[in-house]
């Protein structure tokens, strides 16, 4: 059965996935740690993820900005912001170089990653996503380890399609081993991307379609159509309980104002004058 999301709670989602090191080594710097823990192949591949979650940051951030649901009220937008803000100094260089025991707390603040995702509120219609399931992502595996690089060569192929095929593929599959980082629109546009390439050497490369890399890359394309057709089960059920959707949005924003509030009355006790939001590390 397909599992729906939305921008928002996949941001928090990714938050947490960051988050979820455990490492012995807390004294470590953040970098050395996610390094160790990831097992990547040199910077180049970190600084890919962190690339990734830094452009998800920023779309779900214009996604807030632009939204023009009613019932995404100025407040909630405005929280939403905020808390985008703060979970994603976690990803800063300067953090990167401290401490991980210290750094990794950005991203375990529940005032903002409950901030973020109230605007799943908005976006849960407008913005739905399915999530690729690990049968999915273990299929994709599957069919991209049968191209081997031994028979792209046999294929003969002109040097820029041979070079578009290595490199849709590679994409592809580094963003299937780390799905949460990319999410599930992005794990689709490396998907398409694959596609476009697929389709020209189609095209102009008729030997192409006679092998077992033309298959394979076939069958690999074929989990697009589960990520990208949205169930009309999740339009009809929110349709169906918009009262009850509408009921949520009115009532969080005072559920968050209370826990600001709370959260202030606390740190006035270790530091006065103070009711914001931890600090934000700029990016």
């Amino acid at each position: 059965m397909e599992e729906h999301s939305d921008p928002a709670t996949e941001i928090a989602k990714l938050c947490r996935w960051w988050a979820s090191r455990e490492q012995a080594n807390a004294a470590g710097s953040t970098y050395a740690v996610l390094m160790s823990e990831l097992k990547l192949e040199g910077d180049a591949q970190f600084f890919k993820l962190i690339a990734v979650t830094q452009d998800r940051f920023n779309e779900f951030e214009s996604l807030v900005v632009n939204c023009t649901d009613r019932h995404f009220r100025d407040e909630l937008r405005n929280r939403a912001l905020k808390g985008s803000g703060n979970l994603r100094g976690f990803f800063s260089p300067k953090s990167m170089a401290r401490n991980w025991s210290q750094t990794s707390q950005l991203l375990r603040d529940e005032v903002s990653l409950t901030a973020v995702e109230a605007a799943s509120i908005a976006f849960s219609r407008s913005h739905p996503e399915v999530i690729p399931t690990a049968d999915d992502l273990e299929e994709i595996a599957f069919f991209i380890d049968k191209v081997t690089e031994e028979k792209i060569k046999d294929l003969n192929l002109p040097i820029i399609f041979e070079r578009a095929l290595r490199l849709g593929l590679v994409e592809l599959e580094f963003a299937s081993r780390f799905p949460d980082v990319y999410g599930p629109s992005r794990l689709v546009d490396r998907i398409f991307s694959l596609y476009e390439t697929h389709e020209s050497i189609s095209k102009n490369w008729k030997p192409y379609r006679s092998g077992d890399v033309f298959r394979n890359v076939k069958s690999v394309l074929a989990v697009a159509f589960r990520l990208v057709v949205q169930s009309a089960v999740l339009i009809n059920a929110i349709d169906t309980h918009v009262e009850l959707f509408n009921s949520i949005s009115t009532n969080l924003g005072d559920v968050l104002q209370i826990t600001d509030q709370s959260e202030s009355e606390s740190s006035k006790n270790e530091e006065a004058g103070s009711d914001d939001f931890p600090p934000t590390t700029s990016v």
